[in-house]
């Protein structure tokens, strides 16, 4: 039997951003959302802090920008978003992500919210039509941001750009935020937070102390701003096999390095992502309701396998075939020398 659902034929769909955003906004006030849905919050002041948001919410990639409009759905109108990038720029996507597409496939639908006008398929079909879809295999990094740069335009959430918090407190009625600006330090109270800052607030890039006194001319981790064009010619070593190492190593033989060689504790590289298990709308719907021990033996589960590298991450697929990998090796030294040639790790 074949299950596909085949397209209705008196709907060809938007033929534009300015038609489907017309839509969207016709879903929306169906809804009573257009204008928000009125703030039904009583407001909220500290006797030594003074007027408390609702919500703040640190950080405004897709995370921080799909809760930003969740709240509003739900008549949660008093919060401030912050993140330090400037504006467009939130997230990894055009900084420390260098993948050429997702990894996860283009059905999913994201950070919609249940809004089929505000998906990324509609969005691209609004621009590049139906047919086009259908050739979609994964969706270019960059062109995940500029639907992120749409959806951030439409959902229209409370953002304050390069912002950036520097200090936490609080006590039993609010949570203090100290935030930095071009404008000066500022204390916002709330009664609720949400870090929305990925894996930054998980206490940012980790270098083992075996490194830590290597010539910063001579490595990198993944996560800085790697000057790949330096790399021309050289020979590269890569410490690791996940997804950011495997994408460092084709960006270095793309930028034209000599060789990159991989080292890899594990005996064999990894076939099953675990990980997508995430994608089911049992995870979506159940995970919250999971004991904390249940959901912290889940998280450190999938943390312990990794994820596996897409076929279209490896080296060779994406560039001439320079890269090795040596399996079951571990580092035990690393003394700087001028004649070394960087590496990235």
């Amino acid at each position: 039997m074949n299950d596909a659902i085949a397209f209705p034929t008196d709907d060809p769909g938007p033929r534009s951003l300015a038609e489907l955003e017309v839509r969207l906004a016709r879903d929306l006030d169906f809804l009573a959302l257009s204008p928000p849905a009125k703030n039904w919050l009583e407001p909220r002041a500290h006797p030594e802090w003074g007027p408390v948001l609702d919500v703040a919410i640190v950080g405004a990639g897709m995370a921080g920008l799909s809760a930003g409009f969740a709240l509003k759905c739900l008549g949660v109108r008093n919060m401030r978003v912050f993140d330090r990038s400037p504006e467009g720029f939130e997230g990894p996507w055009a900084t420390f992500a260098r993948m050429e597409t997702l990894r996860s496939p283009p059905e999913l639908a994201g950070p919609a919210l249940g809004f089929a006008n505000l998906t990324f398929r509609a969005w691209f079909e609004a621009q590049f039509g139906r047919l086009a879809w259908t050739k979609v295999h994964r969706i270019p990094r960059l062109q995940w941001l500029d639907y992120l740069r749409w959806y951030r335009k439409v959902t229209d959430p409370p953002i304050e750009n390069r912002t950036e918090l520097v200090d936490l407190t609080g006590d039993s009625e609010a949570v203090l935020l100290t935030l930095r600006s071009a404008a000066g330090v500022e204390r916002v109270a709330a009664r609720r937070l949400l870090l929305a800052n990925g894996r930054d607030g998980l206490g940012g890039a980790y270098v083992p102390q075996l490194f830590a006194g290597l010539d910063r001319r001579c490595c990198a981790h993944t996560s800085d701003d790697i000057d790949f064009a330096a790399l021309r010619g050289k020979v590269v070593g890569v410490i690791g096999s996940g997804a950011s190492a495997v994408d460092a190593a084709a960006e270095a033989l793309e930028a034209g390095a000599m060789r990159v060689a991989m080292l890899v504790r594990r005996a064999d590289v990894l076939r099953i992502n675990r990980g997508k298990g995430i994608w089911s709308p049992g995870m979506w719907h159940g995970f919250n309701r999971l004991t904390l021990a249940q959901r912290w033996s889940f998280v450190q589960g999938a943390i312990r396998c990794c994820a596996a590298r897409g076929t279209a991450t490896f080296p060779s697929s994406r560039a001439v075939p320079r890269a090795t990998s040596r399996y079951a090796t571990a580092a035990s030294c690393s003394t700087p020398r001028a004649e070394r040639s960087p590496s990235t790790s």
